[in-house]
């Protein structure tokens, strides 16, 4: 796929309820998009999704856009119950992004406890565009009672948006995040900070909340 021209959104593959979901986006060039360039999607339900996303050239609209580059996005709550989502972000560039993340990974419910987003973040290159109000330039996020289990190693970013960071974990209400490389248990910000600055090093500015 190449060249596609204000579009709504690039890609899109998702699922819900009970189904479950194998994907395979690889060596897309995709440019024009008003939306979410690449969107993987698991609602609620017991379902799983598991796939790849490699090799992909993402541009956004530029200046005054608003749209994620690549978005993983792992829902759920109490009534429709959670499900699983495995995936492997390889090789990707995003750019041209303003006022969002070129590179989103999250897993969040809207009520209860559960879900789990497994995510391999690796040899990325995200920037968001100069002179905006983008966000982090890679964020990976916990909410909700809902949990990540990350790789993240090998990416390159710029340093983000005015007051975010090239690469950011985020842990919030009640959400859990585990790194893997890191010593089981409990950890404070600066260790997985310092671990992600070991792992990636051409992420100009990390950050972690957690």
């Amino acid at each position: 796929m190449s060249g596609l021209d204000q579009c709504n959104p690039g890609i899109e593959v998702s699922r819900d309820a009970t189904a479950s979901l194998t994907f395979n986006i690889g060596t897309n060039t995709i440019a024009g998009s008003i939306s979410t360039v690449i969107n993987v999607f698991s609602g609620g339900g017991p379902g799983n999704a598991i796939g790849d996303v490699k090799n992909n050239i993402v541009t956004g609209s530029g200046l005054g856009g608003n749209q994620f580059g690549i978005r993983l996005f792992n829902s759920g709550s109490a009534a429709t119950g959670f499900g699983t989502m495995n995936v492997n972000a390889a090789n990707n560039t995003v750019n041209g992004i303003d006022n969002a993340y070129p590179i989103l990974a999250e897993s969040s419910g809207s009520t209860g406890a559960g879900g789990l987003l497994k995510v391999a973040l690796t040899g990325n290159t995200s920037t968001v565009v100069a002179g905006g109000t983008a966000l982090d330039s890679t964020r990976l996020q916990a909410r909700n009672a809902s949990t990540i289990c990350a790789k993240v190693s090998g990416n390159t970013t710029n340093a983000g948006g005015p007051g975010f960071f090239g690469i950011q974990l985020r842990e919030a209400s009640t959400g859990a995040f585990s790194l893997e490389g890191l010593a089981l248990g409990p950890q404070v910000d600066p260790t997985a900070r310092n671990y992600v600055i070991a792992q990636s090093p051409g992420a100009a500015t990390r950050g972690a909340t957690i």
